[in-house]
């Protein structure tokens, strides 16, 4: 009796070191694919630092230049402390004067004054 069942189509049976041979060759592009990925994201990591690094020099640059010009300001505003400061010692020494100057002039109208 012949079979009326379709024909299945099996691949033909491998020896067990062909078989191998075909498993290490599919796990070989894996293993690329995850070498390539790793290093992938090994330069994507440097590409991060190398860009938080530049981002950092620009601030530390622009931080310096602030610190620059603040000191530039505070050295000003010690010079201008320093010409008030003579300055109000200058008003002192000539109130101090005037006012030497007015008592004795005060004493002067009272003994004027005394008959």
């Amino acid at each position: 009796m012949e079979s009326t069942r379709p024909a299945q189509n099996h691949p033909p049976q491998q020896s067990p070191l062909i078989r191998a041979t075909s498993i290490t060759s599919l796990v070989k592009p894996s293993v690329a694919v995850a070498k390539s990925n790793k290093e992938s994201r090994a330069q994507e990591a440097l590409a991060m630092k190398d860009e938080q690094m530049r981002i950092l020099s620009d601030q530390n640059t622009q931080l310096l230049a602030t610190l620059n010009h603040l000191d530039d300001e505070l050295q000003a505003l010690k010079m201008e402390k320093v010409q008030c400061d003579d300055e109000n010692r200058s008003l002192r020494d000539a109130n101090f004067e005037l006012q030497s100057r007015s008592r004795a002039s005060e004493a002067v109208v009272k003994k004027a004054e005394v008959p």
